[in-house]
């Protein structure tokens, strides 16, 4: 009989990514990043080397300050919707998770390996047994689950 891992990993990466820090460092990194402005020097394209065909407009004349400055809005755009969405992401695991006790966090963060330890010494620790603890961890596991993927 095949398992099917019912939560993806990309998920249990969003939430090691809380734990550890690093959604924090993310969020910092595109908050400075989205309100900065493109220097002068991005928009000219005189000492460009690129082989990129430069689109033309209906006139049959091509643009590459343009299609700089389009590339550049759309680059500031995606900046702004990825800081959005950790931000939404870092505030909707916290939530979640304040709503768990300690033991609960306790086995999520071994489950996922950010403290030593297997599930089964967690559950000696926690005098809850092995198998209760598994329950619990895929509960919570999906409970996250459902939480992270409304975020958009």
């Amino acid at each position: 009989m095949v398992r099917i891992n019912t939560v993806g990993p990309e998920i249990r990466d969003k939430i090691k990514m809380y734990f550890t820090g690093e959604l924090d460092r993310k969020i910092n990194k595109f908050e400075k990043k989205k309100n900065t402005e493109w220097p002068d020097e991005y928009y000219n394209t005189l000492h460009s080397t690129s082989c990129i065909i430069v689109s033309k407009n209906s006139n049959g004349i091509g643009d590459p300050a343009g299609e700089k400055a389009t590339k550049l809005a759309d680059l500031s755009k995606c900046i702004s919707e990825d800081y959005l969405y950790f931000k939404q992401l870092k505030k909707t695991i916290a939530e979640t998770l304040e709503q768990l006790n300690d033991k609960d966090i306790y086995l999520l963060k071994v489950k996922l390996e950010l403290i030593e330890g297997s599930i089964k010494a967690a559950a000696k620790k926690l005098n809850v047994g092995y198998s209760k603890a598994r329950k619990k961890i895929k509960k919570l596991l999906m409970m996250l689950d459902r939480k992270i993927s409304g975020v958009r």
